[in-house]
Formats: structure tokens, C-alpha cells, sequence
């Protein structure tokens, strides 16, 4: 228990370290993020319902709500949240026409993550391979799902093997 108060208390000095008027540029990037995607989808719902009337603060709020839940939960569970939000504030709409409409966003995010890369690898900024081989890693070896974890004393919860 004195390694958890230990951790709070790094963690209480690296937040104590840090400078506010910084934060608060990172936050404002962010906010300005999240409000420029939510317009994008929005012009791109606008595109799929062209006689429909979409108001920016319900796509805006189902974005948001989406990035949150996806921040937390695995496999893109959020974009079901947006989905069903933004079902729900546009009349007449279906997930066969509003699934697409995140897709192509997540298109446009891949081609411009992979221009990066592949920008960076040109002007050979990527970590190579020594860089790799000193970052500390896990030995699965010793995990209690296995004999020899269970050897050297890992214990799993009753009903996990």
C-alpha cells in the first residue's frame, strides 16, 4: 500500500511541475479539434441528408460523447454512441446511411496518419531499432496463466486458468 501513496505522491510533484499557460494552449488545441471535427461531420451529414436540417450542437455533442466513450472503451465502441445519438436527432435517418458518414472520416484520418509516417520515415526521424531495444518490456513468461507463472507464486482469481 505505500508504493500506491508513493505513486500519488510523484504523480501530486509531476502535476505540481506543471506549467498552466501551457495546458491551457494544449486544451484550447483540443477544444478547437474537437469543434473543427464536429463541423466536418456535420458538412458530411449534410451531404448524406441534403434536405434535412442538422444542427451543429447535437452533432457536436454526439462527436464529443463518442470521442469519450472511445478514449476509454476498446474497439471504437464511441462511434456506436455518435451513431445512435445522431440517429436520433436526424429525422428519417438510418445506420446504413449514418455509418459511412464516420467512415469516410476515418479514411481522411488514415491517409493523413499515413502521409506522416510516411513523411517521417523519408527525413528519417522513426526510432530505429536501438532505440526499441532499450525501452523496458513485460515477461508474459512468468504471467499467472501460465506454469510457470503459477510456479513462482502468481495467483489467478477462482474461475480464471
Amino acid at each position: 500500500m505505500g508504493e500506491f501513496f508513493h505513486a500519488v505522491r510523484v504523480f501530486g510533484d509531476h502535476l505540481a511541475a506543471v506549467r498552466w499557460q501551457y495546458l491551457a494552449i494544449a486544451l484550447a488545441f483540443v477544444l478547437a479539434r474537437l469543434a473543427l471535427r464536429g463541423y466536418a461531420w456535420q458538412t458530411i451529414l449534410r451531404a448524406s441528408y441534403p434536405g434535412q436540417r442538422i444542427r451543429y450542437w447535437s452533432v457536436f455533442g454526439a462527436y464529443v460523447a463518442g470521442v469519450g466513450i472511445n478514449s476509454i472503451v476498446p474497439a471504437r465502441a464511441g462511434d456506436a454512441v455518435k451513431l445512435y445519438l445522431v440517429r436520433h436527432r436526424i429525422e428519417g435517418s438510418s445506420y446504413a446511411t449514418l455509418a459511412p458518414t464516420l467512415v469516410m472520416e476515418t479514411l481522411f484520418d488514415a491517409i493523413v496518419a499515413t502521409g506522416f509516417i510516411v513523411w517521417a520515415a523519408v527525413i528519417g526521424v522513426l526510432p530505429t531499432h536501438q532505440v526499441y531495444s532499450r525501452l523496458p518490456s513485460v515477461d508474459w513468461g512468468s504471467s499467472p496463466s501460465t506454469p510457470a507463472g503459477r510456479r513462482s507464486g502468481w495467483r489467478c482469481l477462482p474461475g480464471w486458468s
